[in-house]
């Protein structure tokens, strides 16, 4: 098993918060908390939320936005494991489609993450290792 330290919790709440409000970013958590503000980094970079901890528990199991990162991870989910032959061309004109949704998810992320979340003298993350954590974050937020 994994154990977590943390700096990697700390990272993977970086990371949830992004997700959340590149989905839903008018939710009530959203309008009421500055990321600015309301968020911010410790010297040893623990990331300390001064908000409502249930307004984020709910948002997170809200049904539309667990759909919404389902719908986004579809295009990996089924590309993967079925081949073209298998799919209708409807169902690959959909997949099309919500791969391209994919692709403004993870732009607007990287563009909120860096915004938001990386704090002066952190390390930088290249666009494919945050990519990747932001479709991570899909999975984890769908239960996939």
């Amino acid at each position: 098993m994994h154990n977590l330290n943390k700096q990697d919790i700390n990272l993977r709440l970086n990371f949830l918060l992004c997700s959340l409000f590149v989905l839903s970013s008018t939710d009530k958590l959203f309008t009421e908390l500055d990321l600015r503000k309301d968020i911010y980094c410790k010297v040893d970079e623990q990331i300390v939320i001064l908000g409502n901890f249930k307004t984020l528990y709910l948002l997170l199991n809200k049904i539309s936005v667990r759909q919404f990162a389902y719908i986004l991870i579809r295009p990996i989910l089924f590309k993967k494991l079925l081949s073209s032959k298998a799919l209708s061309p409807s169902d690959l004109k959909e997949l099309d489609t919500q791969a391209i949704l994919l692709r403004k998810y993870l732009k607007k992320f990287r563009e909120f993450y860096r915004r938001y979340f990386i704090f002066p003298g952190k390390k930088k993350m290249a666009d494919k290792e945050i990519n990747f954590f932001a479709i991570e974050t899909l999975f984890l937020i769908t239960g996939v």
